[in-house]
């Protein structure tokens, strides 16, 4: 039986020439998980937001979004920042909220958040406030508040997009509960459907606002990977190994490495930038209060010009916090940070790098009060394929960009600043796999004259651009090794094909490295 039905939509948000969406039409049923999938910008929050009315942007409408319910409850929605969805100071009361603004009398809300609470195992939680949450927890939570309705169907924009492979795994695990026990469907975007990839039936593609296709997972990413087209890569890393069945657990591409072996480069260590430290730090100590814990305890390492380091850990492990001492925006109680040359730093959170309303207003005021030639603007423009189209995106307000879009606008500005030491707080989070794959080549590049680090939670791009990496717990660096050595070295935060090899072909880690000469 039909859930939604989506004739003929086009949109056009408020004050643009250009259509978000044109002629979309397709269909999913009950108990059905659809994923929409396509290149940054391509319209799938657009899509997404207009599938649940109160969540849907103002502008032009064509065509009819047809669902089976006029029950506004029955469709709950996620969206792709944790923080941004809570509005209540403890967990009880944001699970509560929903409800409570709809009427329901005090004995069943109360029911049905125990009873949601105990199905997502957050009992534990009820007490706590939302500030004192991890993102992944955040997000269970943000889960649990749209479920407490028992909504139909529950759309999430980009959920994974922010937490640790840890956190994904929970979510992923309270999903296909819902899913499996509750029969309830499931509209998911993402850039990185690999740990929700065995509960999609059905995918949607977009290019530039208009289905390219749509059918059964299976056939759309075969179809993508025999054209050698990089969206593929959305189904996860290990899809490249073999074109005739879409892997989907590391159980199955174990299965067949065994059987059939695979050609592949050898993973090394990387020998570029040897020379001296652009940041030291030793024996650095910082908490935010005289009363609070300790966030960092006792750091001490050194970054290298010419080398991308790698931060790694789960949700409130310190990694923001850590960045943000090196790059000498919050100063340690104990211990000390040196640096050669100035250094700028790149929120996680992209909209809080921009202070105008236009992308250009912004990065020019900057040039302004950094008395930094506007010249810049141009050159980074022209130098780094990544940027080639950034100019479309000058005119737009920052909080209109896609999460792609917004990362890239951010990643630029910070370019323009010309500093020798570069801080990206999850840099990659909102780019499609054409994105990313420009993103590492640019890595690469300003590597050459400049030391980066990269905090992220997607280990695998850790894998492919950095020469170190660091994992951080409880506020400690418990590992600083070379990429190569890290991976191979751990179970959890390593990647899927590290994984699926482990004792079967040594130095295997990266899509990348398939098809070479071992």
């Amino acid at each position: 039986m039909a859930l939604f039905k989506i004739e003929n939509l086009s949109f056009k948000y408020e004050g643009e020439k250009d259509y978000a969406l044109h002629d979309v039409s397709f269909d999913m049923n009950k108990g059905e998980t659809l994923a929409v999938i396509g290149r940054s910008g391509c319209g799938k929050s657009t899509l997404l937001r207009l599938m649940k009315k109160s969540v849907s942007p103002k502008g032009e409408l064509l065509g009819r979004v047809i669902f089976s319910s006029d029950d506004i409850s029955k469709t709950g929605f996620v969206f792709q920042n944790p923080f941004d969805q809570s509005v209540c100071e403890t967990v009880y009361d944001e699970i509560c909220f929903a409800p409570q603004n709809l009427g329901i009398s005090s004995d069943d809300i109360r029911r049905r958040t125990a009873e949601v609470c105990e199905f997502f195992g957050i009992t534990d939680m009820v007490t706590k406030k939302m500030s004192e949450l991890s993102g992944g927890e955040v997000q269970l939570v943000n889960l649990a508040a749209v479920s407490v309705l028992s909504p139909e169907v529950i759309i999430l924009d980009e959920p994974y997009s922010q937490l640790d492979p840890i956190s994904c795994d929970k979510l992923t695990g309270a999903l296909r509960k819902l899913k499996d026990e509750l029969g309830t469907s499931i509209v998911i975007s993402s850039h990185s459907l690999e740990n929700v990839l065995p509960l999609v039936d059905k995918v949607l593609v977009l290019d530039a606002g208009r289905v390219s296709d749509f059918g059964k997972t299976d056939q759309v990413f075969l179809k993508l990977l025999r054209k050698n087209d990089p969206l593929c890569l959305v189904a996860g890393p290990l899809i490249p190994l073999c074109k005739d069945k879409l892997i989907k657990t590391v159980k199955q591409a174990r299965e067949y490495i065994q059987k059939n072996g695979v050609r592949y480069s050898a993973m090394k260590p990387s020998l570029t930038g040897c020379g001296e430290a652009s940041i030291f730090a030793k024996n650095v100590y910082f908490r935010y209060d005289k009363k609070s814990d300790d966030i960092l305890k006792d750091i001490s390492l050194k970054i290298k010009k010419g080398r991308a380091m790698g931060l790694c850990g789960a949700n409130g492990s310190g990694k923001t916090t850590l960045m943000k001492v090196l790059a000498e925006l919050r100063k340690p109680y104990a211990g000390r940070v040196k640096s050669c040359g100035g250094s700028v730093y790149l929120p996680q959170d992209a909209r809080l790098a921009f202070v105008k309303d236009s992308v250009l207003e912004d990065i020019k005021f900057m040039c302004e009060m950094s008395e930094i030639d506007t010249a810049e603007i141009h050159r980074i423009s022209q130098r780094y394929a990544i940027f080639n189209k950034i100019d479309r995106l000058f005119s737009k307000h920052p909080y209109d960009l896609s999460g792609g879009e917004l990362q890239l606008a951010a990643l630029f500005k910070a370019l323009v600043c010309g500093k020798s030491i570069i801080f990206l707080d999850e840099p990659a989070k909102g780019f499609d796999p054409y994105a990313k794959a420009d993103f590492i080549s640019l890595i690469n590049e300003i590597k050459k004259n400049t030391a980066v680090v990269i905090s992220s939670h997607d280990i695998e791009l850790l894998t492919e651009i950095c020469d170190d990496i660091s994992m951080l717990f409880g506020g400690e660096i418990i590992c600083f090794n070379a990429a190569c050595e890290f991976v191979f070295k751990n179970s959890f935060f390593t990647t899927a094909l590290a994984r699926a090899s482990r004792g079967i072909c040594d130095g295997l880690a990266l899509s990348s490295q398939l098809g070479g000469a071992e």
